[in-house]
C-alpha cells in the first residue's frame, strides 16, 4: 500500500506560537482553546464526557505538490484541531485506502463517511448532529472519504457506513477538499454553540 506524505504548510501562520509539526493543541490566535489545554484542565466537548474523536480527511489520489486548495484546506482543519485530533491521509488507489481503514481498528472498527454523489444531502446541522453522535458515542475514528476520479466503487459504498453529498453540483476533487474541510470545522462550531455558525 502506497501513501503519498503530506507536509502541512504553515508559513502564513509562521508567527503563531502555537504551531506544532504533529497538529497537537494546535488553535489560530484568538480563536478555540487548543484541545490538550481544554484536557489538562478538565473539559469536555460533550456533556457525556465521551472521548474525544480522531477525526480522519482521507483522498484518493496522485497529488504530487500541493496547491492553493490545501492551504485553504489547512486553515480549516488546523482551526478543528481546537476540538478534536484531526488526520489527513491520501492514498494512490481506492482499494489501499480501504485497506488503511480497516487497519485502524482499534477499541471500536473505524466509521467510514464516504462524499459521494449518490450520498444523503445534509445541511449544516445535520451533518454536524451526526458527528456529534459518532463522538458522544465512544468512536475511536471517524474517516470522511473524497474519493477517485471516476467515483467510488461498489464495494466501497458496501463499506461505508454512510455516504454523503455534498450537493448536486459536481466539485473537483481540489474544491471538495476545501469544502469538506470548511463544513467539518462548522460541525464542530455549531455542537459548541460557537459563533462561527450563524446560520449562514
Amino acid at each position: 500500500m502506497e501513501f503519498i506524505a503530506l507536509f502541512w504548510n504553515w508559513n502564513f501562520l509562521k508567527r503563531s506560537s502555537f504551531i506544532q509539526l504533529k497538529l497537537e493543541g494546535f488553535i489560530l490566535p484568538g480563536k478555540e482553546r487548543p484541545l490538550e489545554e481544554r484536557r489538562r484542565h478538565g473539559h469536555s466537548d460533550n456533556s457525556q464526557g465521551a472521548e474525544i474523536v480522531k477525526l480522519v480527511l482521507a483522498s484518493v489520489g496522485n497529488r504530487a505538490r500541493r496547491d492553493a486548495f490545501d492551504t485553504l484546506a489547512d486553515l480549516y482543519l488546523g482551526r478543528t484541531q481546537g476540538y478534536c485530533d484531526v488526520e489527513v491521509q491520501v492514498a494512490r488507489t481506492e482499494a489501499s485506502l480501504l485497506e488503511w481503514v480497516e487497519r485502524l481498528r482499534g477499541r471500536t472498527a473505524p466509521v467510514l463517511a464516504l462524499l459521494d454523489g449518490r450520498g444523503k444531502p445534509l445541511s449544516s446541522e445535520d451533518w454536524a448532529a451526526w458527528i456529534g453522535q459518532q463522538r458522544d458515542g465512544g468512536q475511536q475514528y471517524v474517516v470522511v472519504a473524497i474519493g477517485p476520479s471516476d467515483g467510488w466503487s461498489e464495494a466501497a459504498r458496501k463499506r461505508a457506513d454512510w455516504m454523503v453529498s455534498l450537493g448536486p453540483m459536481t466539485l473537483p476533487h481540489e474544491l471538495a477538499r476545501v469544502v469538506a474541510s470548511e463544513q467539518i470545522y462548522r460541525a464542530f462550531t455549531i455542537l459548541a454553540g460557537h459563533p462561527y455558525h450563524s446560520g449562514h
